[in-house]
């Protein structure tokens, strides 16, 4: 039905606007459902306390940002957003994020250096990282061995590497996981 919509709705002459919109279209009914089950589910509950855990979001794309940000407020989380892998490098040393979430293609410092330098800080390199990204997580991780070969420094893989776009509920079950398995609750992912 969707599909049938965005076919009906925005059928542009440039295909890469029209699946760009369609995108766009994409992560705004998967953030309505969001929000609708977590309405349902916190009716269900009485309501829940909120966790105030800080999530780092580095992303360059501005809808990612939103979606990403708008799903872990809706979730209970702290979400802080970071354009660029400056911007985002600075914010993980001041705010001490729980987890980050990191593109890998970015402006300025891009995502495999800046998941080199997060590592590399005593101050940022206990905080996990999930990966999200449009380049496959096979290529990803060819390049991080490259550069592992390359600089004679091994550096541990993200905790996780998820490709976009995400899934809401894989990503917060996963961010769930990772974060349990950080404070002791459960063996390492």
């Amino acid at each position: 039905m969707l599909q049938t919509v965005q076919q009906k709705l925005f059928s542009f002459s440039n295909p890469s606007l029209s699946a760009y919109i369609n995108q766009l279209i994409l992560y705004h009914f998967i953030l309505l459902a969001h929000l609708v089950h977590q309405r349902i589910d916190k009716g269900a509950r009485g309501g829940s306390a909120m966790k105030k855990t800080k999530i780092l979001v580095i992303d360059d794309e501005l809808d990612m940002r939103t979606f990403l940000s708008t799903l872990f407020e809706t979730s209970g989380y702290k979400p802080l957003v970071a354009a660029d892998g400056v911007e985002g490098l600075q914010k993980a040393r001041e705010a001490k994020p729980e987890i980050m979430i990191l593109d890998v293609m970015m402006p300025k410092e891009g995502g495999v250096q800046l998941y080199r330098d997060l590592k590399s800080d005593p101050a940022t390199k206990h905080i996990p990282v999930i990966m999200l990204s449009g380049i496959a997580k096979k290529t990803f991780f060819h390049s991080q061995n490259l550069l592992n070969q390359y600089t004679g420094k091994s550096l541990p893989e993200p905790e996780a590497y998820i490709e976009k776009p995400p899934e809401p509920e894989e990503l917060l079950a996963l961010t769930e996981k990772i974060l349990r398995a950080k404070r002791g609750n459960l063996p390492s992912v």
